[in-house]
């Protein structure tokens, strides 16, 4: 019973749904305890229904971690190329090379591996090593562990496993940084600094900037210095030009009624 007013007892609020949902729906209960207005109880409805998961579209872009061919990788990879079939160097070019790709690349993936494609992009991983890997690493099974079963053990494993992290963190960027600046240093660093200075300098720009625009002759400009001469030329001709509107004969809206208050405003 839905409905109770003093000794009246009847069954009058009902759940509409379309013919298709019936299956959907599998009990039906009133609480009675639950006024939802005056006379009337709370009617619930239990529905099941079936969740399916949304398939997103992934535009990942897998590389292969050529920054990795470094020290001990390197003579891994060189070893790696001299033990295969010797190269051949007769037939057509076109075929030579794309052998010689293809050998290339498939040592390249063994040995440096591949990236996920959907790293950050905002971090820094110039300076990343075997060493913080390994360590960060370590500290992702600790903080597995701890979320499990978080216990005074666990907790302290990833406490130290964390302080481990950071350091290493703190010793390979160290590291690192100060090669770069004994680099900066000398001779052949020159160039480099100029290279850091126009990379800072294109970070500073805005994303949303204008890549292209047309011209007056709609033409495609796309190189920087004529995007921003075009929007000197164009500022230069809206506020320089010459105001040529004809706004027509101009009637008096000063009338004899009209002046009699200026003179008396004035005279105030």
């Amino acid at each position: 019973m839905t409905f109770s007013s003093g000794s009246n007892k009847s069954q009058i609020d009902f759940v509409l749904t379309r013919k298709v949902d019936r299956a959907v729906c599998k009990d039906c209960k009133v609480l009675p305890g639950k006024c939802l207005v005056s006379q009337h109880k709370l009617m619930i409805v239990d529905v099941g229904v079936k969740w399916r998961k949304q398939k997103h579209r992934s535009n990942k872009c897998i590389k292969t971690r050529w920054w990795n061919l470094n020290g001990g990788k390197m003579a891994i990879f060189k070893d790696k190329m001299l033990q295969g079939d010797p190269w051949r160097v007769e037939g057509e070019p076109n075929m030579i090379w794309d052998e010689m790709a293809s050998r290339i690349r498939n040592t390249a993936r063994k040995v440096l591996g591949e990236s996920r494609g959907r790293g950050p992009l905002t971090k820094e991983t110039w300076w990343w090593n075997e060493e913080v890997q390994q360590a960060i690493k370590v500290k992702e099974e600790c903080y597995k562990r701890l979320h499990k079963c978080r216990n005074e053990d666990n907790y302290k494993c990833f406490r130290q496993a964390r302080k481990d992290a950071k350091k290493a963190v703190r010793e390979a960027r160290g590291k690192a940084c100060k090669g770069l600046y004994q680099k900066l240093e000398t001779k052949d660093g020159e160039k480099d600094i100029y290279r850091i200075a126009k990379q800072r300098e294109r970070k500073t720009k805005d994303l949303i900037h204008i890549k292209c625009i047309k011209d007056e002759a709609d033409r495609v400009l796309v190189k920087e210095y004529e995007i921003n001469e075009r929007w000197r030329t164009y500022f230069d001709t809206l506020f320089n030009e010459e105001s040529r509107g004809d706004f027509g004969d101009l009637d008096d809206t000063f009338d004899d009624t009209n002046r009699q208050f200026v003179r008396w405003i004035k005279a105030q």
